[in-house]
């Protein structure tokens, strides 16, 4: 009879069954004074009242985040390192490496040329961009402007390389959330060239093509193509299954025809005569898109946590505004109250609520216990992890593909803004300064022990 009454409670709502109490205790997570042992038959089942149990649930969440200390910003910053890879102790290697590499930082916005200059090298030992050309034309990841120019970009023509035009990787299977979460480009309304719009009209009436194929079909020269293809991936409306095409787009034409055909191991990518290998199709049209907007948006967050580890609001200046933090704040509280995540003060400095994933959590301890060495690490200002202005106090270094900034210990002491040198924390060890000026000189990515 009582188990006849708790299933109508618990078809009511108001009850729950579950196991709530370790096996041997009181209830309170003591064992009983002279209470015999239970067997398993009185153990297997428990019931609880849902309120009692959400204070219990409550109370564990807010003992869980009073055992958190916060880090100082160079803490944080030198456990970004390591959770990205950018320090030398934990690069990754090779093919399976370079996608895990892309996996964290899919759907970030880069200029162009950075991806194969800067971040990708920066945490792939050895980077080879034959295992890139090999992830995209198997399917695996594929390229492409996420988010359109903004209204203001719409009154100047764009033209020329996309160097500096900002790209996304990703990959290819979780290309729906973020289609369903990006504005999508309106084309017809962006002041395209005459190249560019016959290139477009071409892609919608006879649909993907390759690079001869498309100029059969304008009746252009080829470089009036290639012209047209760079400026429609730079607004957003074009991408191709390979990356070779990108790297041509990248590129102006009288440097390409400079370098030589041969494969180059290390910063810079191979290029061969057929520059512009691989299909070309409209990047949005056509594709595949999860309707489930709030699915989206959870898919969105978790990115987020595999990206930083530790997610605070701050960090979304450097993302992409797929979703509001009011949106990524409700799904983090979600995880968290599952258990997924956990909440609390991470960071020094950063209001608002913070969550990190239980991983990341250990990983910043183990941070925080690991004295700083004094080590200098270049970081390309195009990367998601320059963070100067955002985590760390001082101005921000503009997102330029030439731009550096260079951290000791987790701090930002100088950085390269084009041609310039700066200094951003006053040094007086000369011996410093030459090991600073070192630093700068070389690519960014370099490392300094």
């Amino acid at each position: 009879r009582v188990e006849a009454a708790l299933l109508a409670l618990e078809t009511e709502g108001t009850v729950l069954r579950g196991r709530f109490t370790p096996r041997g205790t009181d209830g309170f997570g003591t064992a009983g004074r002279g209470a015999p042992e239970p067997n398993a038959s009185e153990t297997e089942l428990e019931w609880c009242h849902r309120r009692l149990l959400a204070r219990i649930h409550r109370y564990t969440i807010d003992r869980l985040r009073a055992e958190i200390e916060p880090a100082t910003q160079a803490d944080f910053m030198r456990y970004l390192f390591r959770w990205q890879h950018l320090d030398p102790a934990a690069r990754l290697a090779g093919s399976r490496g370079l996608r895990e590499a892309i996996e964290q930082l899919q759907a970030f916005d880069a200029p162009a040329s950075a991806w194969e200059a800067d971040l990708l090298p920066a945490r792939v030992e050895e980077y080879d961009p034959e295992w890139l050309d090999s992830l995209s034309l198997s399917g695996t990841i594929a390229w492409g402007r996420l988010m359109p120019p903004s209204p203001a970009a719409l009154d100047r023509p764009r033209s020329g390389p996309v160097r500096s035009s900002p790209l996304s990787l990703f990959v290819r299977a979780d290309l729906p959330s973020w289609m369903a979460l990006a504005p999508d480009p309106d084309p017809d309304a962006a002041p395209l060239s005459h190249y560019a719009k016959e290139t477009l009209a071409a892609l919608r009436a006879g649909g993907p093509a390759f690079h001869q194929d498309l100029v059969a079909r304008t009746g252009l020269l080829p470089i009036q193509v290639e012209r047209g293809l760079a400026e429609l991936a730079s607004w957003g409306v074009v991408t191709a299954d390979g990356m070779a095409g990108l790297r041509a787009l990248i590129v102006p034409e009288s440097e390409r025809r400079a370098r030589r055909p041969r494969a180059r191991r290390g910063r810079q990518p191979r290029f061969t005569d057929d520059t512009l290998a691989g299909r070309w199709a409209l990047f949005r049209e056509g594709a595949f898109r999860l309707d489930d907007r709030e699915l989206a948006i959870e898919r969105w967050t978790r990115q987020l946590l595999a990206r930083y580890g530790v997610v605070v609001r701050r960090l979304l200046d450097r993302e992409p505004p797929l979703a509001p933090w009011r949106d990524v704040a409700r799904v983090l509280r979600r995880l968290e109250m599952r258990g997924e995540i956990r909440g609390g003060r991470f960071l020094q400095g950063a209001s608002g609520e913070q969550f990190a994933l239980p991983e990341a959590v250990e990983a910043l301890r183990s941070t925080r216990r690991r004295e700083p060495d004094g080590s200098l690490l270049a970081v390309g200002a195009g990367d998601p992890l320059n963070l100067t202005g955002v985590v760390t106090p001082g101005e921000r270094v503009p997102a330029v593909p030439s731009n550096v900034v260079l951290y000791r210990d987790g701090i930002p002491v100088a950085a390269r803004l084009g041609r310039e040198r700066r200094l951003l924390r006053d040094e007086t060890s000369r011996d410093e300064l030459r090991r600073i000026e070192t630093a700068l000189v070389g690519p960014a990515g370099a490392r300094e022990g």
